[in-house]
């Protein structure tokens, strides 16, 4: 069964409603409109440049609450934030702005708890074991090997105490 047809100020009003609940994306609105079988080819991008002139989409809006969202709520390290925003097709000069609101040391504050938390969880049998579950999941949640190799040998230390 093939789908019904809109319009394309059918088309912006949907569009601009969901932008106007969320930060989004062009990739993601452009995703959505694709769904929808519309009149004419042209009429994603006169969508998309309408949606722009009325500050529904702006990606560095976006990026800055993608950023503070998946960092403070989801803790995830920069490389992680980096590869999601690449899947969003973010332009590289915009992924490279995104994380300069959030200081380096905020980076391992965050990474600690994480630690702590899973150090709790593993069952190894050496030390040398230990270290390298906790460094596969910090690089899971997207932290370098440097800071992460910080934090795992600080929270080792204190360990011992």
């Amino acid at each position: 069964m093939e789908k019904k047809k809109i319009s394309e100020k059918t088309a912006y009003c949907r569009m601009a409603r969901i932008c106007s609940m969320k930060e989004c994306c062009e990739h993601d609105i452009r995703i959505k409109i694709r769904r929808y079988n519309i009149e004419e080819d042209e009429a994603e991008d006169r969508i998309i440049a309408l949606l722009k002139k009325g500050k529904y989409i702006d990606d560095k809006r976006f990026i800055e609450s993608f950023v503070h969202d998946k960092f403070r709520f989801n803790k995830w390290g920069k490389a992680k934030i980096e590869a999601a925003l690449w899947n969003k097709h973010i332009s590289a000069e915009l992924i490279k702005s995104a994380f300069d609101d959030i200081p380096n040391d905020k980076w391992s504050q965050s990474l600690m708890p994480l630690l702590t938390n899973k150090l709790k969880s593993i069952s190894s049998q050496s030390e040398m074991e230990t270290k390298t579950k906790l460094l596969r999941f910090a690089a899971g949640r997207g932290y370098g090997y440097e800071e992460s190799l910080k934090c795992i040998e600080e929270l080792m230390r204190n360990m011992k105490k």
